[in-house]
C-alpha cells in the first residue's frame, strides 16, 4: 500500500485586508472549511507564506494590477473582478 502525505499551506482573508489566517496543516488538522477544496496540480513554484490575499493573488495570476498601484475603490473593485474571472477559469480546467 502506498502512502500519500499531503500537508496544506493555508492562507486566508478578504482582499485588501491585513485580517486574515495563515496555518500549517498535516493530515486530519484541517479545518472543516476547507475540507470541500479542489487540489490541482501545479508544477509553477510557490510561496505564499506572509503575503495579503491580493498579493498572493498577484503573484499567482500573471496580468493582474500590482496591488501597490491600486489607489481607488474602483481600481479594487477592478481587481477583484478580474480576479473572479481567473480563478473561474483554473476552476474550468481539465
Amino acid at each position: 500500500m502506498k502512502m500519500i502525505w499531503i500537508t496544506i499551506h493555508y492562507e486566508g482573508g478578504q482582499l485588501f485586508s491585513t485580517c486574515g489566517e495563515e496555518e500549517v496543516y498535516g493530515p486530519g488538522e484541517y479545518p472543516k472549511d476547507i475540507e470541500s477544496l479542489t487540489f490541482l496540480e501545479d508544477a509553477k513554484p510557490f510561496c505564499f507564506m506572509g503575503d495579503t490575499s491580493e498579493y498572493l493573488a498577484f503573484k499567482y495570476f500573471d496580468g493582474l494590477i500590482n496591488p501597490d498601484k491600486l489607489v481607488s475603490s474602483v481600481d479594487k473593485e477592478q481587481f477583484s473582478s478580474e480576479l473572479n474571472i481567473l480563478v473561474k477559469e483554473l476552476n474550468n480546467q481539465p
